[in-house]
């Protein structure tokens, strides 16, 4: 396949360089031309400035994806002529971040009940929090992150005997009580 490059630019994709559509055509939908015939129309539309091109579950040679340079200052200008103007903004202070960091092992049981509580009382805050814990009896490293309420964890590379064992944890929300957090997870060990 080659890629097609269309003459006209779109607001939407002039740093975009190509996009990747994966789908699958049902024949005799809408309009008789098959059910993804509008899909295909926005797409062409919206994104006619970069390089498209279809592909089968998102099969894509890497090298067609990276070292593009496709980025076009000149064209995100004409789009958007204050693009490179200062523009004030403001930050949310009630956001925060703090680190966790422990040599102990912690014990699995007891780090499983602390997060099923702490996420319970305080997952609406937690926007982002990920780390490497240091479980006691495993050779491996646990590797774990989560979002709010949802949280998942699988194991890592194995614990080489130069390794410090450390628990590092980061955690981002809005007005999370780090000392609580930070004594319950000492709680575990």
């Amino acid at each position: 396949m080659s890629w097609r490059k269309p003459a006209r630019r779109a607001p939407r994709s002039a740093g975009a360089g190509r996009l990747r559509r994966s789908h699958t055509r049902i024949e005799g939908g809408p309009g008789g031309g098959g059910a993804n015939v509008r899909t295909d129309a926005a797409i062409e539309a919206d994104e006619s400035s970069c390089a498209h091109k279809d592909s089968h579950f998102g099969t894509t040679d890497v090298s067609q994806l990276l070292d593009i340079r496709s980025f076009d200052l000149d064209a995100i200008i004409e789009i958007e002529p204050y693009f490179l103007e200062d523009v004030t903004h403001t930050h949310d202070d009630d956001v925060m971040s703090f680190v966790y960091r422990n040599t102990t092992p912690l014990d699995q049981e007891k780090l499983d009940a602390f997060f099923g509580t702490i996420v319970s009382i305080y997952g609406a805050s937690m926007l982002r929090y990920k780390g490497v814990l240091n479980i006691a009896g495993l050779d491996r490293r646990l590797v774990f992150h989560g979002v709010h309420m949802i949280f998942g964890a699988d194991f890592g590379k194995a614990w080489s005997p130069n390794d410090i064992r450390e628990t590092r944890i980061v955690f981002i929300g809005k007005q999370l009580p780090a000392d609580i957090i930070k004594a319950g997870l000492d709680g575990c060990a």
